[in-house]
């Protein structure tokens, strides 16, 4: 604001002679402070207005703001000065998540060759199957007892043959 500069004295006596002519001055100086203090009023409600204005702005934006807080909290998004320890420990559990699916992958594998080394031998049991399926076709039949399960045993530690019985 400024200061408001008066030009005279407030205890000054009124000249007998002249006393027009210090009026005139005393008016004028009147005058002149009205118009400064029209001014400052002016100034003064433009800055009440801007005030006003500025504690509308300052209530909206304090209203956004918390409303920004609310959908943050609602969506269980972390505060910024939080996001990095937030941000470690996200990382942490993709690390064990990998190092979980490795496992899940080699367990996998193992799997897969234990049946591929599976499916190998039901395809030898199949194909020694078929063989003795033609060579029965064609008439040539090997006899088993279920009973001679020992023998098949000790015959295999034992290096003699098994009797083969033609059939026509």
């Amino acid at each position: 604001m400024q200061e408001i500069e008066i030009g005279y004295e407030l205890n000054r006596a009124v000249p007998f002679f002249g006393a027009r002519a210090f009026a005139r001055k005393i008016v004028a100086e009147a005058d002149q402070l009205w118009s400064k203090l029209e001014a400052v009023e002016a100034e003064r409600r433009a800055l009440l207005s801007k005030n006003t204005e500025l504690g509308a702005t300052s209530a909206q934006l304090r209203a956004e703001r918390d409303l920004a807080r609310q959908q943050l909290e609602y969506f269980g998004a972390a505060p910024i000065l939080d996001m990095d320890a937030r941000r470690q420990e996200l990382q942490k559990r993709v690390d064990a998540l990998n190092e979980e699916l490795e496992n899940v992958r080699a367990t996998i594998a193992a799997e897969r060759d234990n049946l591929r080394k599976e499916v190998e031998a039901a395809r030898q049991t199949i194909v020694e199957t078929r063989e003795t399926a033609i060579l029965q076709e064609i008439g040539i039949y090997e006899y088993r007892h279920p009973l001679n399960k020992r023998s098949s045993v000790s015959a295999q530690s034992s290096p003699r043959k098994s009797s083969t019985i033609r059939m026509r």
